[in-house]
């Protein structure tokens, strides 16, 4: 019977060493894989390496329907009648704009370690690209001889592309609302991208 408890006794020892040690081992892994982001302190070096590799963040675009007119005007009705030349075009277009974050210098960033705060400087808003979103439809009004001698379909369609790109670079520009908007959605980004830290990001007013 002594012998019994005795072994049982050296089991229960056994056990509870077992235990302590895997509590002690979970609570390193745990420090070490899951409280390492949030002891880590943020400057504002850390924030520049993380997020400036990233380029240009593109976070909002725009859609919208554009025509143009073009037209050669050769200075009278009896010229036009020959020589005049006019191209109507529409297309759907799309502009892509972003904040160019490899802009980004320490001097943009401030960090409050006390409050848990960023607030950025940010560089303008950027368009970063403008497109078609569809097909070009293209209607002509040509003199006789401008019809017979420098007619030039993919001059025309070209010229189309080249107006209406630089129609929808004035019309996005004009939107300053559209700028403050694109703004705001890569704040709420880099704030998602920092919650897991507890910090909170905004944009220098």
């Amino acid at each position: 019977m002594q012998k019994t408890m005795a072994k049982v006794g050296i089991y229960l020892i056994v056990g509870l060493v077992l235990i302590s040690g895997s509590m002690v081992l979970g609570g390193f892994l745990y420090k070490k894989f899951f409280e390492k982001d949030s002891v880590q302190s943020v400057t504002a070096l850390s924030i520049i390496e993380r997020v400036s590799t990233k380029g240009i963040l593109v976070t909002k675009s725009l859609y919208i329907e554009e025509e143009i007119t073009i037209k050669i005007d050769q200075g009278s009705a009896w010229s036009n009648f020959w020589w005049g030349h006019q191209v109507v075009a529409t297309a759907p277009m799309r502009i892509d704009l972003g904040i160019d974050l490899s802009k980004l210098t320490e001097d943009n960033i401030a960090v409050d370690n006390t409050e848990k705060t960023i607030i950025i400087d940010f560089p303008d808003v950027e368009i970063s690209s403008i497109s078609l979103d569809g097909d070009i439809e293209v209607e002509r009004e040509s003199g006789i001889f401008y019809k017979l001698f420098e007619a030039d379909d993919n001059a025309d369609y070209n010229l189309a592309l080249t107006e209406l790109t630089n129609q929808s670079r004035a019309t996005a520009e004009a939107n300053t609302e559209l700028y403050q908007e694109t703004k705001d959605a890569v704040v709420e980004l880099l704030n998602f991208l920092y919650s897991e830290t507890g910090y909170t990001v905004s944009s220098k007013q």
